[in-house]
């Protein structure tokens, strides 16, 4: 019963959380509680909102998710302009086989930006017209309808990480980043560390070993995440949700991310867009071979 009113609860009480103030927050919580106890009891009155189960099965969906290099930055500082999509990842969630695909396309991925006229890098769509144009390179590229989009900035990657109280990640090599230096092994990051380390680049691979290293880390970040008691879920959902742009409501994120929890991380299918580094005029690519991506692309989606 308990798994069946998650989503209740998550809806509910992020939709109350939003018209709170900090200071309330700890009356928040007490209401919550109370919430969760009466809902519980309700369940045998028959007086509960449709559960998960009830609704209509999810049809599988393509999000497109990425990083914003612009806005509040570490200690303090601050990025102006659009920014870069300093991240792109092309996500597919197929929940009735509980299989998740996700594509990481470089962010110096060389591509046709629609409108603007020879090869660039992908990250610059965001740069040039914003989530719209970024999207619609995406397509071009993966010749893949893109159905959502989250956009995410460093505020929102930090206080998740900060709110589940850190995630365990083996660090592949020691690393020193001009934030954080980070000695090879299993430890536990907070959210700058964690941010210092999945945007270290400096090093032989690039952004390929960047990539990769992301890559992992989201599937930390998932293993965390499935450890965790509902109200810390709850307050990592709001943590991300005041700090994304996103096609999708309330209601949607808490419905999908109820159900991505359920996914074992066996079942994520990960990939990389092949290809090798390339220098025209000394400027540095990430050129895809196009018939192995086509494969890739035709085995994730």
């Amino acid at each position: 019963m308990a798994k069946k009113l998650t989503t209740v609860f998550l809806i509910l009480a992020v939709s109350a959380f939003l018209f709170f103030t900090a200071e309330q927050l700890v009356s928040f919580r007490r209401s919550f509680v109370r919430l969760l106890d009466y809902t519980v009891q309700a369940a045998d009155e028959e007086r509960l909102l449709p559960q998960v189960s009830d609704q209509e099965p999810i049809e599988p969906a393509v999000f497109l998710v990425y990083g914003i290099d612009a806005g509040e930055w570490v200690d303090g500082a601050f990025r102006g302009g659009k920014g870069r999509a300093d991240t792109i990842v092309l996500i597919k969630a197929d929940l009735a086989s509980e299989e998740i695909s996700l594509l990481s396309i470089p962010r110096d991925t060389m591509v046709e930006i629609p409108g603007r006229g020879g090869p660039d890098k992908i990250n610059h769509a965001y740069a040039y017209g914003g989530t719209e144009l970024l999207l619609e390179t995406v397509e071009q590229f993966t010749a893949v309808k893109v159905d959502h989009y989250f956009g995410f900035n460093y505020l929102a990657f930090k206080e998740v990480i900060d709110v589940l109280g850190g995630v365990t990640f083996d660090v592949d090599t020691d690393i020193a980043s001009r934030h954080d230096d980070f000695e090879a092994g299993e430890q536990v990051l907070d959210g700058d560390e964690a941010f210092a380390l999945v945007r270290f680049r400096r090093e032989p691979l690039g952004d390929i070993a960047r990539v990769m290293r992301q890559q992992r880390f989201m599937r930390a970040v998932a293993a965390e995440a499935g450890e965790q008691s509902l109200d810390r879920l709850l307050l990592a959902a709001i943590a991300a949700w005041k700090n994304l742009e996103t096609d999708v409501s309330l209601t949607e994120a808490a419905r999908w991310g109820s159900l991505f929890l359920e996914i074992d991380e066996e079942e994520i299918n990960k990939e990389l867009v092949p290809g090798w580094f390339y220098n025209p005029g000394g400027v540095s690519y990430w050129r895809p071979d196009r018939e192995k991506t086509r494969e890739v692309i035709e085995k994730l989606f």
